[in-house]
């Protein structure tokens, strides 16, 4: 089988918007739960599992999508 992947465009709950500033990891990591991303909007600030979470319905509709 496949590996199939999608992805998902992150909005701010706050403003909805897709842009999102950050620090990149260095060579050879990964994002962590705690790395901040802010809008590039309205300012707001998110851990990578709040924006997550806050958009867990738009994920979970992909997810179910692709079943």
């Amino acid at each position: 089988m496949d590996d199939l992947s999608v992805q998902v465009t992150l909005t701010c709950p706050t403003c909805g918007c897709t842009e999102f500033a950050y620090e990149t990891p260095a060579s050879g990591r990964d994002f962590t739960d705690d790395w901040l991303f802010t809008c590039a909007h309205c300012g707001r600030a998110f851990t990578r599992a709040k924006l997550i979470e806050e958009n867990a319905e738009s994920i979970d509709m992909t997810v179910g999508d692709m079943a």
